[in-house]
């Protein structure tokens, strides 16, 4: 059985912070950079009925990210929605739970607001101590 294709108002999202991305972070707070507009739309992970240690385990060692990962932000996809944003599954061969998040595309100050807002609305689950920032 497959992974449903809409993604729900329940789920929670997970964005991998790299080791070359140390101004997202701002000690243990999660800072709007990780959520800037990309023309892509914002690269998450989705839960699909996953627990937390399960996703988290997956984005380390999914081949895309592998050992790049050096924090994961968690976000509700209720906050997504809240923010007026467009989440939309995206699953591609490698990876059944990738999923992407789209700011307003027309308006840059509400996009900036959006990225703050799902900054607020993240914590930090998993932060690697060993990796050094590059």
């Amino acid at each position: 059985m497959g992974i449903n294709n809409v993604v729900m108002e329940d789920e929670l999202l997970y964005r991998a912070i790299k080791r070359s991305k140390k101004f997202c972070l701002d000690g243990n707070r999660i800072t709007p950079a990780l959520f800037k507009r990309e023309i892509e739309g914002i690269s998450v992970d989705r839960s699909a009925k996953r627990s937390r240690d399960e996703a988290v385990e997956f984005m380390c060692n999914n081949a895309n990210l592998n050992s790049r990962v050096k924090g994961i932000a968690e976000l509700p996809v209720k906050s997504c929605k809240q923010l007026g944003t467009n989440v939309v599954a995206a699953p591609s061969v490698g990876n059944p739970y990738h999923t992407n998040i789209f700011l307003d595309e027309n308006d840059e100050f509400r996009q900036n607001i959006q990225a703050l807002g799902l900054a607020d609305a993240s914590i930090l689950v998993f932060y690697d101590e060993k990796m050094e920032w590059t």
